[in-house]
């Protein structure tokens, strides 16, 4: 997958390949209990996060049966601030369809970061990826990251056992 140019997000945040220069401002906000709160399993550790950035850092473009994330960098900080990823299955299905997800600093939530860089994120997957469809999910009770999904014109699909489904066909991907 190609960097994006910051001029294709919106110039306040910018979407990258994680570096490994990056795993301090990564831990920053994966240890806090309001980001590790919706997340399965434990705030990560030290190495934990090290190794997830470094395998990051050196994946394939186009690999698949694996997680594509990226590092949303603040350009006027010149910090990350969070991230986002695609999940792309090992096997192209007819349709082809990959899993999106997101995690921000609390720090930095509410200010439209978040819905900056899915915008600069998703058509550049659908596109590499020849994605047909984007599923997301999220537990009922995470009301910013539903909400989110939904200002991005993500559907719901359905919702059972406290977790909505959505979906988001790329030619239905709000713009600003």
């Amino acid at each position: 997958m190609r960097p994006l140019d910051p001029a294709s997000a919106t110039g306040r945040v910018r979407v990258r390949p994680f570096s490994e220069g990056d795993v301090t401002d990564f831990l920053a906000y994966q240890g806090l209990p309001a980001v590790r709160r919706f997340q399965p399993g434990e705030a990560m550790t030290a190495p934990r996060a090290a190794a997830f950035v470094v395998e990051q850092a050196q994946q394939g473009a186009t690999e698949r049966g694996v997680w594509h994330g990226r590092a949303v960098e603040l350009v006027a900080e010149r910090r990350v601030i969070g991230d986002v990823g695609i999940w792309i299955p090992a096997e192209r299905n007819d349709p082809a369809v990959g899993d999106l997800g997101f995690q921000f600093d609390p720090r930095y939530q509410g200010r439209g970061y978040a819905l900056e860089a899915l915008r600069a994120f998703i058509p550049t997957v659908v596109h590499d990826f020849a994605l047909d469809r984007v599923t997301a999910s999220c537990r009922d009770d995470n009301g910013p990251s539903w909400r989110l999904m939904e200002r991005l014109g993500m559907r719901l699909h359905h919702s059972a056992d406290e977790e909505r489904v959505y979906t988001l066909d790329p030619d239905d991907l709000r713009s600003p």
